[in-house]
């Protein structure tokens, strides 16, 4: 979809990349990143705002094509189910618990469902790494739910 000239049409633009934003949206309906996510999907937070009130989302598709080939990221493989270092678990815990609250958040039940039954059923099957991966994620996931229904929402402790 990006090997051709012009804008794309897109539901969320992920970290890592430019966004240049509508400084009259900004100031005229206060949308700002939640720093409760502190880590982590921030930008789909923040785009979710930005849809809801009429605006779209548009990148330059040679620009982001130009950025995946730089960076090696045209095919990228699949990383489901892989064994996880300990700062992937972290990165894996704050996409846990801020999806879960950015879903919540938006009233974006079914989204919610599917989201905690994946990452349920991955907990679940990881254990085909090992004991001790299986329990440290499961530990992870259970963390993760726990702090958002408790509302810890700032940096990750053990």
């Amino acid at each position: 979809m990006l090997q051709s000239e012009g804008v794309l049409k897109v539901d969320t633009i992920a970290g890592g990349m430019s966004k240049i934003v509508n400084g009259e949206m900004i100031r005229k309906h206060q949308i700002f990143p939640d720093d409760k996510l502190f880590f982590g999907m921030e930008e789909l937070d923040f785009d979710l705002k930005i849809k809801k009130i009429g605006y779209s989302l548009l990148v330059d598709r040679p620009f982001y094509y130009q950025h995946r080939l730089r960076w090696n990221r045209v095919a990228v493989p699949n990383k489901t189910l892989k064994v996880k270092s300990d700062n992937a678990l972290v990165r894996e815990y704050y996409s846990i618990r801020n999806g879960l609250y950015i879903y919540s958040k938006n009233r974006l039940v079914s989204a919610s469902i599917i989201f905690f039954l994946y990452y349920a059923i991955k907990q679940i099957i990881s254990f085909k790494f090992g004991i001790n991966q299986g329990k440290q994620r499961l530990k992870n996931f259970s963390k993760s739910i726990s702090d958002l229904f408790y509302s810890k929402m700032g940096r990750y402790t053990a």
